[in-house]
């Protein structure tokens, strides 16, 4: 196994994303981790996506509107994605005795991480995605070193971390990836990964469901696109899987809903 992944390493669209990962890795490490800039990392409607965490895994209530008046107006996508780290962030939180209240130092930090481990899995998708074009490793790579320092990806990892923008990104290209695999080879994980992502982008960004329309577009004629279509509908068994997956967001916004609202 250890041979496999040296050899992957050895391709250059990999060693593209560990060197851009090192790189970014370089220019967070200074500008949010720092004793003076942590505290500021999660910031403006950042703030309000993660604010959904430390209500409900740590305060167990929601804010009271008399203190807090102003409504949280966002989706919870973004908040079920950086939930694995900000478990992270509350067991080395509780390890090196710093409060677990899901403001200390590490939060922002493993936030932070949560960024950029987002925009690199999206990455990783869009070579991917970009293979079933052969085109060229070198072309690949620079198109991933473009998007890394040349969009706004990079403020959105590096200057303001948390916000919806990156993890969206990184669901995209995930879509993107398993709508052409499975144009070239009818699979029934691409099927269950299409359904859940779909739910996954709705609930953390739901204006960028619309990159489900370039589905036909990736098939070689709507024929074969139709034909398609016809039997993912005839595989119930990965309807459900993927239906199931689609209900973790979902089910999280309706109880948001009832325990702010009632309703």
């Amino acid at each position: 196994m250890i041979k496999r992944v040296l050899q992957r390493l050895k391709s250059p669209v990999p060693l593209t994303l560990v060197s851009l990962t090192i790189l970014l890795l370089f220019c967070t490490s200074p500008f949010r981790w720092t004793p003076e800039q942590w505290k500021y990392a999660v910031h403006t409607d950042a703030a309000d996506y993660y604010r959904y965490l430390p209500m409900v895994f740590i305060e167990h209530h929601f804010d009271d509107p008399t203190e807090n008046p102003a409504v949280i107006k966002y989706f919870i996508g973004t908040a079920v994605l950086y939930t694995p780290f900000f478990a992270a962030a509350s067991a080395g939180s509780a390890i090196a005795g710093l409060p677990v209240d899901g403001y200390s130092m590490l939060f922002p930090i493993l936030i932070s991480l949560g960024t950029l481990f987002y925009l690199i899995l999206g990455l990783y998708f869009f070579s991917k995605f970009l293979r079933f074009y052969r085109i060229r490793d070198w072309i690949t790579c620079m198109v991933l070193a473009a998007m890394a320092f040349g969009t706004t990806a990079y403020y959105y990892t590096v200057n303001a971390p948390g916000w919806t923008h990156i993890p969206a990104f990184a669901l995209v290209c995930f879509l993107l990836y398993h709508l052409k695999k499975i144009s070239t080879a009818f699979n029934r994980i691409s099927i269950i990964a299409i359904i859940g992502a779909s739910s996954f982008l709705f609930f953390t960004r739901p204006t960028d469901i619309v990159i489900l329309l370039i589905a036909p577009f990736l098939f070689t004629d709507l024929h074969a696109f139709f034909t398609t279509l016809k039997n993912v509908f005839s595989d119930k068994k990965a309807i459900v899987v993927g239906i199931f997956l689609a209900l973790i967001t979902l089910v999280c916004q309706l109880l948001i809903y009832k325990s702010c609202s009632g309703k």
